[in-house]
């Protein structure tokens, strides 16, 4: 930064002219007009004027008196770079999320003079109309419905992400076993058939079965089994009506 602290001189005789002197020489101050003077102008107290050293623009603020008035060199304009898919202005180095085409997108503004922003989804996982950046877990159902999937976003530079079940057990009173989340048994019901149970979980620990895939029928043994039943029912169905003790 350049500074310039510039107390008003006297000015002799034959001096040169007011344009070409360097910024430490100023004319005298008027006494029925305090402040301070410069290049032929005169600046009141505290004000503040813009003048050109060296190719550099400077800030001069009159402080009067003894003090003259300091010189610093202007700012540069800060740069920002306009979204307009957010309607917003941003600074260079700035990071922001921007919405577009149902995805989240993870921004900064570069500048480089020209506004220039960067954008990248390589950060994101996209699923189930959702934005989740790396390290978010999410829950979503078996592409069965079966049972619900934990699931973590990679990304990996390419979006990725993992699912495993819920890490939740489910309790069978009937077997009296626990079970995990996605994890599948046999039990049977009403004492002849088989079905498949599975660990939905769902917070809840329950627990689905079906014999969809089971053969419905009974064994050979169960069905003699059965065919002596109906055959002694029948029969003391006959001795009844007929008053056979």
């Amino acid at each position: 930064m350049l500074l310039l602290a510039l107390p008003p001189p006297q000015r002799c005789l034959g001096a040169p002219d007011p344009a070409e002197r360097s910024p430490r020489q100023a004319p005298p101050a008027s006494p029925s007009k305090p402040g301070c003077y410069d290049n032929g102008q005169h600046y009141q107290i505290s004000q503040q004027w813009e003048r050109t050293y060296l190719g550099n623009t400077l800030v001069c603020t009159c402080y009067g008196g003894s003090r003259g008035f300091n010189c610093e060199s202007k700012p540069e304009p800060e740069e920002t770079c306009f979204d307009k898919y957010t309607g917003l202005a941003y600074r260079v180095g700035e990071t922001y999320e921007r919405p577009k085409d149902s995805m989240i997108w993870d921004c900064t503004c570069i500048g480089a003079g020209r506004g220039r922003i960067s954008c990248t989804i390589a950060n994101r996982c996209h699923e189930g109309g959702q934005s989740y950046k790396i390290g978010d877990t999410w829950r979503r159902p078996h592409e069965t419905g079966g049972y619900m999937l934990e699931c973590v976003c990679l990304g990996n530079g390419k979006g990725e992400w993992t699912c495993k079940p819920v890490a939740e057990r489910c309790y069978d009173n009937s077997a009296g076993t626990s079970y995990v989340v996605g994890e599948i048994w046999e039990k049977p019901y009403q004492g002849w058939m088989m079905v498949d149970c599975t660990c939905v979980g769902e917070g809840s620990g329950r627990i689905t079965c079906t014999s969809r895939s089971r053969n419905c029928f009974p064994s050979p043994r169960k069905a003699t089994y059965l065919s002596l039943y109906y055959v002694s029912s029948l029969n003391r169905l006959i001795k009844r009506q007929l008053g056979i003790c």
